[in-house]
């Protein structure tokens, strides 16, 4: 499942005809790609609505409600290859939302022939995303060292970094919304109707990110 296909440059080439693999294509668009891990992605998620209208006699006040949640592990080969480079293992991502929208139309005409239609409103918004549960994400393969090694990086890589290695990490992104809006359509004449509408909105943001990685070097 959904792995992107690439364009490896000549040192993954090479090592792919030297380990008895098939030089890669390299086009982008035959969405064929060789790896030697299998991609896996396991989601469950759940959804509800509510919509509600109640007529007021002079206008119609709206109720939109809304709750989501998610959570998935998703695996892959991230060197997009067979080649044991880079591998990323069962990474964890999460997210919550809830809505809540009130809207207020209504009409107004009779006075000097104006004949306006407007809609004033209120809208919430909850949200918070997780990447990452402090667990092992992406890892380094066997053949990390003989890729990286050639990339004409100053010094020794294997001082830094070996085949095992891995990221680990907890990322939480909390974010919420607050906004009042309105718009409202005069109706000057059966072919004219003039538009308009303004809209304030606070959010406010906050972060935890958290990333490290275990090296045995």
């Amino acid at each position: 499942c959904c792995a992107a296909d690439v364009v490896h440059e000549n040192i993954v080439q090479d090592e792919l005809e030297n380990q008895g693999y098939p030089q890669d294509k390299n086009d982008p668009y035959d969405y064929e790609i060789g790896v030697n891990q299998d991609s896996s992605f396991d989601m469950e998620s759940s959804m509800v609505s509510l919509n509600i209208d109640y007529d007021l006699g002079w206008g119609t006040l709206t109720s939109i409600s809304a709750w989501s949640d998610y959570d998935y592990y998703s695996s892959g080969d991230a060197d997009r290859s067979q080649l044991d480079a880079m591998y990323t293992l069962e990474e964890y991502s999460a997210g919550e939302s809830l809505s809540q929208e009130l809207q207020l139309t209504s009409s107004y005409g009779g006075f000097y022939y104006i004949d306006i239609d407007y809609m004033l409103g209120l809208f919430y918004y909850d949200q918070e995303i997780q990447r990452g549960d402090g667990g092992p994400t992406t890892v380094l393969g066997e053949d990390f060292l003989t890729i990286a090694g050639q990339q004409g990086l100053p010094g020794d890589i294997s001082t830094i970094a070996q085949p095992g290695d891995y990221l680990f990490g907890q990322n939480i992104w909390d974010s919420q919304t607050f906004a009042v809006f309105s718009q409202a359509t005069w109706h000057v004449a059966d072919r004219w109707h003039f538009t308009g509408g303004i809209r304030w909105t606070e959010e406010d943001r906050e972060a935890d990110l958290f990333v490290d990685n275990f090296s045995t070097s």
